[in-house]
């Protein structure tokens, strides 16, 4: 049985904001489930339980992405964090390099491994060729 965690430092309207998180991030989930079986990369989805000391304890999913030339795992990290309304990796395994996308008022954003890039909006473009060039690296 799953023992309800609390906030420690609740912020005001914890519950939907949390709510509002939670189904931000599985919309994150489906659009990448999607455009992945599009590619005709094998996914799996599964729970991670995070802790937030502002939203309490919570489930999200996070995503598994097999591809043909390696792994990649969409791991959600937090709601809370500086400069954005929450953060999602994008990791290739097993080495772990990663792409962060942030979300802020406008949407999710894909941060880019080059330095120079700019961070570009979520779609199917971006994920596709942001996950191919995570997979050269590896």
């Amino acid at each position: 049985m799953t023992q309800t965690v609390l906030p420690t430092k609740a912020v005001d309207n914890w519950e939907g904001i949390r709510d509002e998180w939670i189904e931000s991030v599985e919309q994150l989930v489906r659009d990448a489930e999607i455009w992945a079986r599009k590619q005709d990369w094998a996914v799996r989805r599964d729970a991670k339980t995070l802790r937030e000391d502002r939203l309490g304890q919570y489930t999200v999913p996070r995503l598994l992405i097999q591809a043909t030339a390696g792994r990649l795992l969409l791991d959600p990290v937090a709601r809370y964090v500086p400069g954005a309304m929450g953060v999602v990796d994008l990791y290739v395994l097993p080495s772990y390099d990663a792409v962060m996308i942030s979300r802020a008022d406008d949407g999710w954003r894909l941060h880019p491994i080059g330095a120079d890039e700019v961070s570009q909006p979520w779609s199917e473009d971006a994920f596709v060729r942001t996950a191919i060039q995570l997979l050269a690296t590896a």
